[in-house]
């Protein structure tokens, strides 16, 4: 468990170094997906409401009800599987996506008796930005509208709720990367379902950008 921890450490800190055109192959598909850019955090708007913020613990909602899953960054899983709660990371059945919380019940494996968070401080990435988002375009941090559960906050969290967000769109770029150019890693680790059989490797990809 320890050597795991520490590969997962390493993983989800690691900023990709571009090794031989094989990489740079694979990071120019990834573009056309997903935009490999580091955010600017100066050029985004807040269109969040201020003066206020979620109130989880008394929301009648649920957002770790199913059929939502929460989907879990690699400093996720370092954290859990830190805390001894590997138990709870779940392999996405689709081995294009990231793992993700094991539901039990209906639920996250997570959420008690009494409706609420088991692990509130050790709490995924995605749970603790949401309602906050960074839109598609990548031009503003927006309010997730699906969130109806509000309590009044005089000391403005906004702010920190928007670098939150900020903090949650970056993790997801890192693991864009990695989830393609270190995969059999991952899957060595345990954190990711099987690799597809029919999904081209280097070889393949370079084969066919040569004929291109």
């Amino acid at each position: 468990m320890g050597d795991v921890l520490v590969r997962l450490r390493r993983l989800a800190a690691e900023r990709t170094s571009v090794r031989g055109i094989a990489e740079v192959v694979q990071r120019l598909r990834l573009r056309a997906s997903f935009d490999l850019r580091p955010l600017d955090e100066r050029s985004l708007a807040a269109t969040a409401p201020r003066g206020r913020r979620p109130d989880c613990p008394r929301c009648a909602e649920k957002c770790c009800r199913a059929p939502h899953r929460v989907r879990l960054r690699l400093e996720d899983v370092a954290r859990l599987l830190d805390a001894g709660l590997d138990h709870a990371v779940e392999p996405s059945p689709d081995a294009a996506e990231p793992p993700r919380l094991r539901h039990r019940d209906g639920a996250c494996v997570f959420l008690d008796s009494n409706e609420r968070c088991s692990i509130y401080e050790l709490r995924p990435i995605s749970c603790r930005a949401y309602p906050y988002q960074v839109s598609e375009a990548r031009d503003r941090v927006r309010y997730a509208g699906a969130c109806p559960s509000w309590i009044d906050d005089p000391n403005d969290a906004t702010e920190d709720l928007v670098k939150l967000a900020l903090h949650a769109y970056e993790a997801r770029r890192k693991d864009v990367i990695l989830l393609e150019t270190r995969r059999g890693e991952l899957e060595e680790l345990g954190v990711l379902g099987p690799f597809e059989s029919n999904r081209p490797d280097f070889e393949t990809v370079l084969e066919r950008k040569k004929k291109g």
